[in-house]
């Protein structure tokens, strides 16, 4: 039976592009599909704006400047006055304060989504968003359930993990060419070909990465890397990779959107994360496409990538550790390839866009007011 439909607001306050906003924009596009309302509340031209506007959603405009800023509290009513919402859902700090008063001022339910595994310290009023400005939270990952409901105290029933869905229907390895992308970037299609896919940000691990590549390489001389993406340490990681004297070697694809294509292509998808992940999508979708992969172990990693059974594991800000964890799988792929269709099998069965979706319309469903 197909549930009533749903009045939904997103509010999200980050500018930039990358797990949490493409998270964001897949929800609000497949609920919208599913026949509920959506809206999504950010400032003007973000990413995610200008990406929502294509994908057919309602974009509300608002600077949000600072947390508890009393003129966007005040705009964010009229603008929920408007759209009329039966929840709101917040996604970063200052969005967070802004809608959350809004909606405590209008009786609006508020879903809080927690992306990231960063621990909330002591500080009262942050904890009060959690505590006192919403509803319902939800987590990207269990660790980051268990840390909510552990140390800030939160009641099990507020607090529900919904790991990022996968569109298998996308990301599926019958369909993809990883061929195209080796060809079009010059990498020969028998060359060992490694990659980190993750927004250029200094905790993604992408000097660990390097560090590693250059210990490789002394092993492996034709091997080949690929850093996709885009954000504010691309600078610093093209310092890395000349003083590396590693420029012959790794390429830097910048955003791409081919990212089925992309991970068909490698032989390894890597994460060299230092900490703050929560459920990395590109580990699900990795899996998906049945790779193998080479993850640190932070955040909630681990609920995907078992070590021996879909994958490896290992500590972070350890290149020399992450060197020889990929020069494993790269001399006996074969073995590894099995782990990853094993993983492939996982996602199928528990983290598809369905699942997520399906489990995200029950929290909704379960704090939602009455149609205004």
């Amino acid at each position: 039976m197909t549930p009533t439909p749903i009045a939904i607001l997103h509010t999200e306050a980050s500018t930039g592009w990358g797990g949490q906003e493409i998270r964001i924009l897949t929800e609000a596009s497949g609920f919208q599909n599913r026949g509920h309302r959506v809206a999504i509340l950010c400032k003007p031209g973000s990413a995610i704006a200008g990406r929502a506007a294509q994908s057919g959603l309602t974009v509300v405009s608002d600077a949000m400047p600072f947390a508890l800023d009393p003129r966007t509290v005040m705009r964010m009513v009229v603008a929920f006055r408007r759209f009329r919402p039966q929840v709101v859902v917040t996604h970063s700090s200052v969005d967070s304060w802004c809608a959350g008063v809004a909606a405590r001022l209008l009786h609006v339910p508020v879903a809080r989504v927690r992306h990231l595994s960063v621990p909330i310290g002591p500080n009262p009023a942050t904890r009060f968003v959690y505590r006192a400005l919403c509803d319902a939270v939800i987590t990207t990952g269990a660790t980051i359930r268990a840390h909510l409901i552990q140390d800030i105290h939160l009641p099990e029933s507020k607090v529900r993990s919904i790991p990022t869905g996968i569109d298998t229907a996308r990301f599926d390895p019958r369909k993809a060419d990883g061929t195209r992308v080796r060809k079009e970037l010059g990498i020969a299609s028998e060359a060992p070909l490694i990659g980190i896919v993750a927004t250029l940000r200094d905790w993604k691990g992408h000097r660990d990465f390097l560090h590693a590549i250059a210990e490789i390489r002394e092993r492996l001389p034709e091997l080949r890397a690929l850093i996709v993406g885009e954000g504010p340490q691309r600078r610093n990681i093209t310092h890395w990779i000349s003083e590396l004297s590693l420029g012959a070697v790794v390429v830097l694809t910048g955003q791409r959107e081919d990212i089925p294509d992309i991970l068909a292509s490698l032989d390894v998808l890597i994460l060299a994360s230092t900490g703050s992940e929560g459920v990395p999508q590109i580990l699900l979708q990795a899996l998906a496409m049945e790779r193998p992969v080479v993850a640190t172990d932070v955040g909630s990693v681990a609920e995907v990538i078992r070590d021996g059974e879909t994958g490896t594991l290992v500590p972070p800000r350890d290149s020399r550790r992450l060197a020889q964890a990929i020069c494993a799988v790269l001399q006996d792929w074969p073995r590894f390839e099995r782990w990853a269709v094993h993983g492939g099998e996982r996602v199928r069965e528990r983290w598809t866009l369905t699942r997520m979706l399906d489990d995200l319309e029950e929290v909704y469903a379960r704090v939602a007011v009455a149609p205004w």
